[in-house]
């Protein structure tokens, strides 16, 4: 999921990832003429009269799924949704990994902790809730296949049911980590126990540690390792895979479509599955849009917790 945002005077503007597994703001740069930069638009600092270049620091990352981004830093003024940041720092990439060759989106807008952010500065969101731009320290998101939404400060009442909201605490504030269960078929999966869940917009997929996958696909009847740390299940199986948060006994549940990937081949009666299991490093599960399409999910700074609805 994707939507813009302006960059610049005069503003710019950029199709960007919001990402609440990251914390840094980038775009390429006018410098960067690799393949990578060339379908994207791109940031020019002597084309902005807010630009300021931040002498002394490097633009460097590197994700989860192995991408990479580096180039220069500046501060400029970054509007989104209509709320103005002024003075931000981001990145302007000269050098991209080949993957980002084949992503629609310019760059992409980190919305976890500061703590978390390699440029070692406030977030975009951080910096509208310290400037005074929103009402509320926090922002929602709706993934939908039609109606989408991020939400800026606080939560748009027309996309959830009131008073259907659970919240789970923080327990690390680097990433929007919260403790979490998995359950199937209504039964928790006590062999992969409590985890660790990081709530994240950035990820397509939900991602467990390998042996935390096999023991919950263990517990999925029919169940068969496909190779690479994906799963299948027969498609005509009823599975219904939920997850809990924070304490809160109310169950999350997948829905059917966002569970599975499709079909293994054209004709096959088995579905690959949409949590595979990866060893990134992270000792917990990333939960990302496969699960969060079926929730109306709040990150709510003021309070460090994370809020889940159900979708109206």
């Amino acid at each position: 999921w994707a939507g813009s945002l302006t960059i610049g005077t005069p503003a710019k503007s950029f199709l960007i990832d919001f990402d609440t597994g990251s914390s840094d703001l980038w775009v390429p740069s006018a410098s960067c003429t690799s393949a990578p930069c060339a379908p994207h638009q791109k940031y020019s600092a002597s084309s902005s009269s807010t630009s300021k270049f931040v002498s002394g620091q490097k633009l460097m990352i590197s994700y989860g799924d192995g991408s990479t981004t580096s180039g220069d830093v500046y501060t400029d003024t970054v509007t989104i949704g209509g709320l103005t940041a002024t003075n931000q720092k981001m990145g302007a990439a000269t050098t991209l990994s080949d993957s980002w060759a084949d992503d629609p989106e310019d760059g992409l807008m980190g919305m976890a902790y500061q703590s978390l952010s390699s440029l070692n500065s406030a977030p975009v969101f951080q910096t509208l809730v310290s400037q005074g731009k929103v009402s509320s320290p926090s922002f929602s998101f709706k993934l939908s296949s039609s109606g989408a939404e991020l939400f800026l400060g606080g939560m748009n009442t027309a996309n959830f049911v009131s008073g259907s909201t659970t919240y789970a605490p923080v327990i690390q504030q680097a990433y929007w980590t919260v403790a979490g269960q998995v359950l199937v078929n209504g039964k928790q999966v006590t062999s992969v126990g409590t985890i660790s869940s990081v709530i994240d917009t950035g990820t397509t997929l939900v991602v467990a540690p390998t042996s935390d996958a096999a023991s919950f696909w263990a517990a999925v009847p029919n169940s068969a390792s496909y190779g690479n740390g994906y799963y299948t299940f027969p498609c005509s199986q009823t599975t219904t895979v939920s997850f809990r948060f924070g304490g809160s006994t109310v169950a999350w549940p997948m829905s059917a479509s966002s569970l599975s990937l499709g079909r293994v081949s054209s004709g096959s009666t088995r579905c690959v599955g949409s949590i595979v299991g990866q060893d990134l490093g992270i000792d917990g599960w990333i939960v990302g849009d496969a699960f969060l399409r079926n929730v109306y999910t709040t990150f709510d700074l003021g309070n460090n917790r994370v809020g889940f609805s159900k979708l109206r």
